[in-house]
């Protein structure tokens, strides 16, 4: 447990919570900087990388705004089939090229990989076996560390990769703030449950434990006080990269508009992107759109509590992805506990017993706090934070 912590529940000294909630924030700003679009297209190592994701933006606009058309009834104007069936082909001819698009993505990549290798470098991917992954310490280094370093082993992240790790970096600061306070475990928990969800043999894969995972154990799990096990042992960097990939591989899918709510489409990260290669397929990309609400099957976040529609027919970033919207619940819970910093004055002694103090509701590190949390809850990618996935 963090030492500026006291007391059997964990409550903040007031002495050190605004020096505590300081840190979060710079923290925060970070994780939320990394899976921004923008800053992971400018981290990106590859162009054709940056471009595939830039194309992945434009044909999920593109299916959306179809989807959007063919939902228009009749009555609302004569022209009104016609403007449908233009929809309708331009929805199958954005389809039918997207697998092509995508392959070509991953042979520029290959090529990238091979300039890699012949010019001495180590290609680093969760796959690679042969290759002795880097260490910092007991923990081996995790994969966007080496991507931002300058040594010979290249791990070349995509920005879905980097979005995915900047997902990650909110977790471990957060774990740095609520239960057992400890964000390295936190973190190694949320990249266990993904590869828990991601169906991969060996490594955890099991549809039982993901649905309890996915229905709130992973959030009680997150705020429990227990203790770290002593015989915890972190994961090892080719499964750090693996999980990393798998995340990454679903935020292209979301993008895409692939419904992320079952098991099939979760287990399916590798038809999209494997670490290496990309693809799509043409009959399960922009389904989210076009699909009925599923309910009573999931949860969304307060942002969207009690809208009249499913987020991904309000706004067209994308198809939900659980485990996007489970970090953005994580960081309420960490702005929650920081919470007592908007009530408790400069200077202000624990020990003076009950005195009149100042408040003040709109403290700036709060306010930045919580902007953050509506920047990964407020849209669709992020908006269920439970769900019974079908199978």
């Amino acid at each position: 447990m963090n030492p500026r912590r006291c007391g059997k529940m964990g409550i903040m000294d007031p002495n050190t919570a605004k020096d505590f909630a300081a840190d979060l924030l710079s923290q925060i700003s970070y994780a939320t900087a990394l899976t921004n679009p923008a800053t992971s297209r400018a981290l990106a190592s590859l162009p054709s990388d940056v471009d595939l994701v830039v194309e992945d933006e434009r044909a999920g606009e593109a299916m959306y705004a179809n989807a959007a058309v063919r939902t228009v009834p009749v009555s609302v104007s004569l022209a009104a089939p016609i403007v449908k069936a233009i929809a309708k082909r331009r929805d199958q001819g954005v389809k039918e090229n997207y697998e092509r698009v995508s392959q070509i993505a991953g042979r520029k990549r290959l090529q990238h990989v091979s300039r890699i290798i012949a010019s001495g470098g180590t290609y680093l991917t969760w796959d690679a076996f042969e290759v002795t992954w880097p260490r910092e310490g007991r923990l081996d280094c995790f994969p966007l560390d080496i991507h931002l370093s300058e040594a010979a082993t290249v791990v070349a992240l995509n920005p879905y990769q980097i979005q995915a790790c900047g997902y990650a970096e909110l977790i471990r600061a957060c774990g740095d703030v609520i239960g057992n306070g400890n964000g390295e475990w936190l973190v190694d928990q949320y990249l266990r449950m993904i590869l828990t969800l991601s169906g991969v043999k060996g490594r955890g894969g099991d549809r039982l434990r993901g649905e309890e995972l996915l229905s709130g154990e992973f959030l009680r799990l997150a705020q429990s006080r227990e203790p770290v096990p002593e015989v915890w042992e972190p994961l090892p960097g080719r499964s750090r990269m693996l999980a990393i990939t798998v995340l990454a591989a679903w935020l292209r899918m979301a993008r895409l508009g692939v419904d992320l709510l079952n098991f099939d489409r979760l287990e399916a990260w590798d038809k999209y992107f494997d670490g290496t290669l990309y693809s799509a397929n043409q009959r399960e990309i922009g389904e989210i759109w076009s699909q009925r609400d599923p309910r009573g099957t999931y949860e969304r976040s307060d942002f969207w509590y009690g809208t009249s529609k499913a987020p991904w027919h309000v706004e067209s970033s994308g198809s939900p992805v659980v485990v996007v919207g489970i970090a953005g619940e994580i960081l309420k819970f960490a702005i929650a506990a920081v919470q007592p910093i908007g009530y408790v004055p400069d200077n202000f002694d624990i020990h003076e017993g009950a005195r009149e103090r100042s408040f003040d509701f709109s403290d700036r590190i709060l306010v930045q706090l919580r902007n953050h949390y509506r920047e990964i809850s407020g849209c669709s990618v992020g908006s269920v934070i439970s769900v019974v996935p079908r199978n």
